[in-house]
C-alpha cells in the first residue's frame, strides 16, 4: 500500500514506522456473554457511540453511555428492510442502505424512524458520508453505467462512467451460467477524501482527477505507478474467490472452474490501481 499526499502530487510511501505499528485495544461496547452478535454487515463509530447492523433483524444495535439498543425489522415499508447492508452517522442521524430495496433509511440516535429515499430501479453500491452530506454509487441493471451521485438538500449527478467491457461468460452442466471481468483488468476507481473533496481514477491514467461534490475540477494529483507484475498466487486466489459462492451448503459455481481455467487469459501485470480507500489525514491510500 502507497499513501498519496494530497499537499503533494507524488506518490509517498508509507514510514517504516507506522508499518511496524500493531494495532491495540481502545474500547469494548456491550457485554459479549449476553449481547453476542451475529453475521455483522455494517458498523460506525462518533462520538464514542458504536452503532452495528447484523442479521437476523433487529438489524441495528446502538451503543451509547454505557446502554444497548436493538431496532428495524424485516419488510417493506418504510422504516423496514430485506436485509440492511451498510450504515453510517451523519450528524446526529444513522443513515441505513438497504440494497435489496433500492433505498436510504435514517433513524435518530433514539432509533426512531426519519425518512427514506427510494431509489426506484437504481441500485445502490457504496455510499460514504462527508460533514452532512452523502455520496453514492447508482447503477441501473445489465448496464455498465455508473453515477457518483451527491444527497444534500437535493440530489446532484457529480459524474457518470462506464465500467469495462472485457467480460467472460461461463456455461457448464450443472452450474448456472456466470459473467465475470476479465480478471485484473482495469476498472475506473473512486473514493471520498475526508476534506470532501472525490478522487477518480481513469484506467491507464497517471494521475487522479479531484472533483467537489457539484462535480466541477478540483485539480489532479499525478504520480500513479504502473502496476507489478501478476504472480501465480495471485491468479490462484482469483479462481478461489470466483468460484467458491456456496449455496444451500453447495458450491454451485465449482462445474466452471474447469471451463474456466481454459477460457479465462491473465494479464502479465496488475491494473495501475485496484482500489482506493481514504486516509483520515486528507490524503488516499492505493491498493
Amino acid at each position: 500500500m502507497i499513501s498519496l499526499a494530497l499537499l503533494a502530487p507524488a506518490l509517498l510511501p508509507a514510514s517504516p514506522a507506522a508499518a511496524q505499528e500493531h494495532p491495540h485495544l481502545l474500547g469494548t461496547y456491550g457485554n459479549a456473554d449476553t449481547q453476542a452478535l451475529f453475521k455483522i454487515s455494517g458498523a460506525a463509530i462518533e462520538s464514542g457511540r458504536l452503532a452495528v447492523i447484523t442479521a437476523p433483524e433487529p438489524a441495528i444495535h446502538l451503543y451509547a453511555g454505557g446502554q444497548h439498543a436493538a431496532f428495524g425489522r424485516k419488510g417493506g415499508g418504510p422504516s423496514e428492510f430485506h436485509g440492511a447492508d451498510d450504515i453510517q452517522w451523519v450528524g446526529q442521524d444513522l443513515l441505513v442502505l438497504d440494497q435489496n430495496q433500492h433505498k436510504l433509511v435514517t433513524f435518530g440516535a433514539d432509533g426512531q424512524f426519519k425518512a427514506v429515499r427510494s431509489f426506484g430501479s437504481e441500485w445502490i453500491t457504496r455510499f460514504f458520508v462527508t460533514g452532512n452530506d452523502t455520496v453514492l454509487s447508482t447503477f441501473l441493471p445489465m448496464t455498465r453505467q455508473r453515477t457518483i451521485v451527491h444527497l444534500g438538500e437535493k440530489r446532484t449527478d457529480i459524474y457518470s462512467y462506464k465500467t469495462s467491457a472485457s467480460q467472460i461468460h461461463l456455461e457448464a452442466p450443472g452450474a448456472p451460467s456466470l459473467t465475470i471481468a476479465q480478471p485484473f483488468s482495469p476498472q475506473p476507481q473512486w473514493t471520498v477524501l475526508t476534506t470532501g473533496t472525490i478522487a477518480f481514477w481513469k484506467p491507464g491514467s497517471r494521475s487522479l482527477l479531484l472533483l467537489n461534490l457539484d462535480g466541477d475540477s478540483a485539480g489532479t494529483i499525478g504520480g500513479v505507478t504502473p502496476g507489478r507484475k501478476i504472480p501465480t498466487a495471485a491468479r490462484e486466489m482469483w479462481f478461489d474467490r470466483t468460484f467458491s459462492a456456496e449455496f444451500m451448503g453447495r458450491r454451485v459455481f465449482e462445474p466452471l472452474r474447469p471451463v474456466a481455467r481454459k477460457k479465462v487469459s491473465f494479464p502479465t501485470t496488475f491494473p495501475r490501481i485496484l482500489e482506493m480507500l481514504p486516509d483520515p489525514t486528507g490524503g488516499v491510500w492505493i491498493r
